[in-house]
């Protein structure tokens, strides 16, 4: 949890408290198919994380090193984005946003 945190923070420089991260998270999973990547055996750990709505609106966020770019967008478009995502990390999220 502490190394997900601190790679989250890392790539997209968000501006919110570790706590509010930690607090935020209402489901995880291990993706461990083995022909999930073309990459070869690749285990993933992730996290779905509910932010709350705040006044100020969404927190602030810039990709780093190994992300490109880091951007947020309604949940709503995630079909019309399916082939921009990584390998599975489509299933990843609709297996996330499914359970909901």
């Amino acid at each position: 949890l502490n190394s997900a945190i601190r790679e989250l923070k890392e790539e997209t420089k968000i501006k919110c408290p570790v706590a509010v991260l930690k607090g935020s998270i209402v489901d995880q999973r291990t993706f461990d198919d083995p022909n999930r990547s073309a990459r070869g055996r690749t285990i993933t750990q992730a996290f779905f994380m509910k932010l709350e709505p705040r006044e100020e609106g969404l927190y602030k966020i810039k990709a780093a090193s190994d992300a490109s770019e880091c951007k947020w967008f309604p949940i709503s478009q995630i079909d019309s984005l399916r082939d921009q995502l990584f390998e599975d990390h489509y299933a990843i999220i609709q297996y996330f946003t499914r359970r909901a």
